[in-house]
């Protein structure tokens, strides 16, 4: 079986002075509200749970594959998420050291980071601790994210077909368009 890992695509590559960083993107859901209707397990926890704040990271499509091969699967994700009235999926960003791509970053490229190394970069953006102290965890640490040539294509592919609709679905109508006064 496969490591898992998470998804996230390059926004912002940074080389100032000694600030060596890639902001990145990743998908997650979120519930609105409280509610017993969140598909939890609770049976590990031993407890019964009302969860209150609920927030996951998206990390491969519904059909059991470890990466996304086509836009519909993104599509089906989403879709299956927001079924349920009290989630949504939205999008973040981690901060990432450049060191740890195994080939530069470029604006929307998709990368795989293993869970562990997103969970600590997602540690060092939402914690108290320094950013140097922060990097340190990786220090001597390169090439712990691999490019994924295919999922970039499919979310380029995806992004496309989103803008595409949006176009389709802008008035025609001369009469609804936004006008401009001199």
């Amino acid at each position: 079986m496969e490591e898992q890992s998470v998804p996230v695509m390059v926004d912002d590559r940074k080389d100032i002075g000694e600030f060596l960083m890639t902001r990145v993107a990743y998908f997650y859901v979120e519930a609105v509200e409280p509610s017993p209707d969140i598909p939890i397990d609770h049976r590990n926890l031993g407890i019964s749970v009302l969860p209150l704040e609920f927030s996951g990271v998206l990390h491969k499509p519904i059909d059991a594959k470890e990466y996304f091969e086509t836009p519909a699967q993104i599509e089906e994700l989403f879709r299956t998420v927001e079924r349920h009235t009290t989630l949504y999926v939205d999008s973040d960003n981690i901060w990432v050291p450049n060191k740890l791509f195994d080939k530069k970053p470029e604006r929307g490229d998709v990368y795989r980071v293993p869970v562990d190394v997103f969970i600590k970069l997602y540690a060092l953006c939402r914690d108290d601790a320094t950013l140097d102290a922060g990097i340190s965890r990786f220090s001597g640490k390169h090439n712990l994210i691999q490019f994924s040539e295919i999922e970039t294509i499919v979310f380029a592919k995806w992004i496309n077909g989103i803008l595409e609709d949006v176009k389709a679905a802008y008035p025609k109508n001369d009469l609804l368009k936004l006008t401009w006064r001199e």
